[in-house]
């Protein structure tokens, strides 16, 4: 009772993003932006489980940036932040979204919120999206048993599907291909790869 009402209370924007800062996000960023930087390039950004938007400011500037999540108080604590913000509430196994229609879709923290059906759904959707030649940016905590930090974080994550770094490879490789890859450890153990759509 206490854990759904924690996950309630941070399902609101402000208390969303403390959390995330307090999580080390802004670290997490910095590997965000020179992986993209070095692997990418691109005009449209579907952020899939985007949250409240903040990746925005870490993309370039003249992009067009959508924030798709299924949580409506996080949507709109974008909404307020971000002039003319592109937010769309939606479920990311049906993404209301062109097929083609993205250079770029970043899923970052996001997959250990899905069961494995969902998880494969979402690439699928994922791949449908991207244009030929696009590029998806992935980032989630591994499933790592003797990490302490790791085990008392996932106790009390929203997320209940933690993977292993093999599991996730397994599945992703089915949809894309992996241009990039690495590994790091902050609370958590985590894996961030980028992954490319043939061209056709």
């Amino acid at each position: 009772m206490l854990v759904k009402a924690l996950h309630w209370i941070a399902s609101f924007g402000p208390v969303y993003d403390m959390i995330q800062t307090a999580c080390g996000i802004q670290l997490i960023y910095r590997r965000f932006r020179r992986v993209l930087n070095t692997h990418t390039r691109y005009k449209t950004v579907l952020d899939v489980g985007g949250g409240t938007g903040r990746i925005r400011t870490h993309l370039s500037s003249d992009c067009k940036y959508y924030c798709l999540d299924n949580e409506a108080p996080k949507l709109l604590h974008f909404r307020r932040q971000t002039a003319g913000a592109l937010a769309i509430l939606g479920d990311a196994t049906k993404a209301p979204v062109a097929g083609s229609s993205m250079d770029l879709v970043l899923c970052v923290a996001a997959a250990h919120h899905m069961n494995d059906s969902e998880l494969k759904e979402m690439l699928s959707e994922i791949t449908r999206i991207l244009r030929p030649g696009g590029f998806l940016f992935f980032h989630d905590p591994l499933h790592r048993a003797g990490w302490l930090p790791g085990r008392i974080l996932w106790s009390l994550d929203r997320g209940s599907h933690p993977r292993s770094k093999e599991a996730l490879l397994g599945v992703l490789t089915k949809h894309l291909r992996i241009i990039h890859q690495e590994e790091f450890r902050l609370a958590h153990q985590y894996l961030l790869l980028v992954a490319s759509k043939a061209a056709s």
